[in-house]
């Protein structure tokens, strides 16, 4: 399969996938990054995540869900691998939100299986807007009260890290460790945060 399609995006990020979840383990690739991860992912998208950065992919905004989940994972997920630990990892979080918000005011979310509806909501827990952290407080509850009985503990997990997410935003407005790669300064409060070992999420 051609890497330029975004079956191609889809089958890469969760490989095969079976009652709405991958077969093969995939927590080392979307949550455990490392150098070998982002260099597979930016040899083979990384001309992809280009092209859906500068708008040549629009068309698969409408295509269909899988095809706006394809467009949210490369301007969402693979930024942050590509241009990890610069400012560019952020580069596609505006267009990356304005899809998630498209995919559930459409309800294409209900389309996609569990593991896909993670990542269709993942922009709104990078997002520095409050009312985006609500929302995906609230995506990803429903996401767990949808999901199988055994399967309600690990969606649970994505509660709780959006819920700390959201607790972040609550209290400083902004993500401080991201400040340093944007170059903006910190407050005393966000430094002393910092410094008291703040998560900073492989970034």
């Amino acid at each position: 399969m051609s890497e330029d399609t975004f079956e191609s995006v889809l089958l890469f990020w969760f490989g095969e996938q079976k009652d709405g979840y991958p077969i093969e383990p995939r927590g080392k690739l979307w949550f455990g990054g490392g150098n070998d991860i982002d260099e597979t992912i930016h040899t083979s998208f990384g001309n992809l995540v280009e092209k859906a950065l500068n708008k040549e992919l629009i068309d698969w905004e409408s295509t269909s869900p899988q095809s706006l989940l394809a467009l949210i994972i490369l301007t969402d997920q693979f930024t942050r691998s590509i241009y990890r630990k610069t400012p560019a990892a952020f580069s596609g979080d505006d267009y990356a939100l304005a899809l998630s918000h498209k995919c559930i005011e459409n309800e294409w979310d209900k389309q996609l299986s569990f593991s896909e509806r993670q990542f269709a909501y993942m922009p709104l827990m990078h997002s520095e807007q409050i009312e985006d952290q609500e929302l995906c407080i609230q995506v990803f509850t429903q996401l767990q009260n949808d999901v199988p009985a055994d399967k309600k503990e690990d969606a649970g997990g994505s509660v709780w890290y959006a819920k700390d997410h959201r607790d972040v935003i609550a209290r400083f407005g902004r993500f401080p460790h991201r400040n340093s790669v944007l170059g903006r300064e910190s407050t005393l409060e966000e430094q002393s945060y910092l410094d008291d070992g703040a998560k900073t999420y492989g970034q």
